[in-house]
């Protein structure tokens, strides 16, 4: 579950510094979850997914509401668009 990823990550790092850190990210133990060389924390595209994941499921089931609803008539299509910075 996604909430206990993002705990278990939070404990792994807090309080951490320097090389810590990717000590800590180590322990933790997710193959999706690293740090760079360069000092950053790098989530492979499977962990970006399980972050994402439910919002974009409540993004889509608004949207299904929306389409479904008897009082918005004639609809015909909805046009979804969104930006991420990879």
């Amino acid at each position: 579950m996604l909430s206990d990823w993002v705990t278990g990550a939070a404990a792994a790092v807090s309080g951490c510094q320097g090389n810590q850190v990717e000590s800590a990210i180590k322990r933790l133990g997710d193959k999706d979850v690293c740090w760079s060389a360069q000092g950053m924390l790098r989530l492979m595209p499977a962990a970006m997914r399980r972050l994402y994941r439910p919002t974009l499921d409540a993004v889509n089931a608004a949207i299904a509401r929306i389409l479904d609803d008897k009082h918005i008539p004639g609809t015909l299509c909805c046009y979804r668009v969104a930006e991420y910075s990879v």
